[in-house]
Parts: structure tokens; C-alpha cells; sequence
């Protein structure tokens, strides 16, 4: 196989795209299964496309709830992060839109499966543990917005939370996360990477998935969704079929096995509740003084419609918190 002429044909597409990356037959390997990757030089020349240079702070997001769910969030000082599969129509199908409009398939082909033979068994696809094991906690960067009061806080019968985050890692050997703005495509962002991909399938019956681009599919939406101008937190679950990967790792034990191997205190950092995740402040301090991430509530305000008693119930806790609470 020709891998100075594979190169050709990708710079090329890079070049008519405007795209600023050079591909090297140094920097490539074929495997025997016709993936391309970039193992030889330990990290993919695509990283930098798909890995967030953010500062490490959220601030001046909001989060709009229903009064009961806010009570919660704010008595118990918890996150509530949703699984893809929790919210299919709108989450997940932004996620599995990214994969099928840049052309790459791995993630719908089964694991197990061996190219140019049969299945060699039956098992999930790398997508579906992507579905349950991925767990976002969503934010927009719009204060008092009617449509955001309407859809996500039960017609202004709800709250809005003011948050600052402070995030200390973004990659370490037991979890993986994400944070930043979304990124909404208008429908050529990416034609570059699908241009790619099916000349490598056409030409040399290849094809390749850049390092990074599952951390970006969650952070990925269609325009249609751009009025919610959303930031997010993405936890990603470890996939037990992935090379390096421990087996039987879930989201859960991860968190668990980075701090310390057993919970802190009497708590978990995570725990399930209906395909949530419930992430509490109280154990993010790891024993080895790692910190994933923290996060402040500047203030509350109320919904014009909220139920007296709900009311009632945040002024209470503000008072004791000593929270703004605007209603």
C-alpha cells in the first residue's frame, strides 16, 4: 500500500478546505482490518479540531428548571447530569447526526465485527455505550430568555440558576470529560473529514476516525438547536471494548477508582437515580487533592408564574445558603 500517495490524496482535500494540517507517511499505520490511525506518532494530527482550548472556567451560565427539580438541586447542592439515552430527541440525535454527516460508520459497526468476513458475534455497537454511559449537564449562556423560560422551566412556573465553574482537569487515567460552548453546524463544518473518509473507503477500501472526535460529537448540534445557546458538561462513561480500557469500567466505578478506590466519606461521587447522575461537591476533593471540577451558585431567580409554596421553599434555602434569590 502506497502510504506517500494516501497522503497525497488527504492534503489534498485538507488544501481545497483551507484546513491547516499536513499529513506525513510517518504519521500513519494501517491496520489489518483497513483502519487507518495515527498510532505511530502517539496522538492524531487532528486533535487539535476536536479538543476544546478553553479557559478553565464556566461563567454567566444558567440553568432553567422546574421549581421542584431546582428545590432539589439547591437544598442537596447536586447536579442532575442526563444520559444521552435519557434525552434521545434531542441529545442523542445530535450525536449520532455528527457521525453520520462527517461519514465515519465505526461507531454503528457492531464490536466483534472483522471486515470482509461475517459477524464474528452479537454485541452492542460502540454507539449504544456511548448512549448510556455519556452524561451531560446543560447550560446556556442566555439570562432570561421567554422560549428558555417556556421549554425548560415549565412556563416561567420554574427557576433559573446562575452557576460559576472552575474546572482542574480535563483528562486523566479514570475519567474522561468535556466543557465548553456547542458548536452549531450550519451543514458544511465538517465535509472536509466526510471528503476524506470516502475517498479512503472508494480508493483504498480504508477508513480512519480521528482521535477526539467522540468528545466533540457531544459538544456538536445542528443550527436548528443554535437559539438555545448552550454550554455544556460532558462526562464520558469508559468503553470496556476500547484498546487500553479496563473491562467492565462504568461511569460510576471510574469516578470512584480516581478517588482513592472506595468512596469518600460515606459518599459516592456519583450515583444513579432514574438515568441521572447525581454529581455532590462534598466528594469531588480527591485524597490525592485532584479536583475535577467545582462550582458556586451565584443566584436564583424566580419565574413570574412560580406556586407561592415553591417560593416559599427558595426563599428558605437561599436564606440558609446565602444565595440571591430574585423573585
Amino acid at each position: 500500500m502506497n502510504l506517500v500517495e494516501i497522503c497525497d490524496d488527504i492534503n489534498t482535500i485538507l488544501k481545497k478546505y483551507n484546513v491547516d494540517i499536513s499529513i506525513t507517511p510517518q504519521m500513519i499505520d494501517v491496520s489489518s482490518n483497513g483502519l487507518l490511525s495515527f498510532e505511530k506518532i502517539g496522538d492524531c494530527p487532528f486533535k487539535k479540531n476536536f479538543y476544546f482550548n478553553n479557559t478553565a472556567k464556566l461563567v454567566d451560565v444558567y440553568a432553567y428548571k422546574s421549581a421542584q427539580r431546582a428545590i432539589d438541586m439547591l437544598s442537596n447542592d447536586v447536579l442532575y447530569f442526563t444520559s444521552l439515552e435519557k434525552n434521545e430527541d434531542n441529545d442523542y440525535s445530535e450525536y449520532s447526526e455528527f457521525f453520520h454527516r462527517v461519514g465515519f460508520f465505526e461507531p454503528f459497526i457492531p464490536n466483534g465485527y472483522v471486515k470482509g468476513k461475517t459477524l464474528l458475534y452479537q454485541s452492542k455497537l460502540p454507539i449504544d455505550f456511548d448512549r448510556e454511559n455519556t452524561y451531560i449537564y446543560c447550560l446556556t449562556n442566555t439570562f432570561n430568555k421567554t422560549r428558555h423560560w417556556k421549554e425548560y422551566a415549565n412556563f416561567a412556573m420554574g427557576v433559573c440558576i446562575e452557576y460559576s465553574f472552575e474546572f482542574k482537569a480535563r483528562l486523566n487515567q479514570c475519567i474522561d470529560f468535556n466543557y465548553g460552548r456547542i458548536v452549531y453546524d450550519t451543514g458544511y463544518l465538517y465535509d472536509y473529514l466526510k471528503e476524506i473518509n470516502w475517498m479512503l473507503r472508494r480508493k483504498y477500501q480504508l477508513s480512519f476516525c480521528p482521535t477526539g472526535l467522540r468528545r466533540f460529537a457531544a459538544m456538536y448540534k445542528r443550527e436548528k438547536y443554535s437559539w438555545e445557546d448552550e454550554s455544556r458538561i460532558v462526562l464520558f462513561g469508559k468503553n470496556p471494548s476500547e484498546k487500553n480500557e479496563s473491562t467492565g469500567s462504568k461511569l460510576i466505578d471510574d469516578c470512584n477508582s480516581f478517588f482513592g478506590g472506595n468512596p469518600l466519606k460515606e459518599e459516592r461521587l456519583l450515583t444513579k437515580e432514574n438515568g441521572f447522575q447525581i454529581i455532590k461537591p462534598g466528594v469531588l476533593q480527591a485524597q490525592n487533592n485532584n479536583i475535577l471540577f467545582k462550582w458556586n451558585v451565584e443566584r436564583v431567580v424566580a419565574g413570574e408564574r412560580i406556586h407561592p409554596n415553591d417560593l416559599s421553599q427558595l426563599v428558605t434555602i437561599c436564606n440558609k445558603r446565602n444565595i440571591k434569590l430574585y423573585p
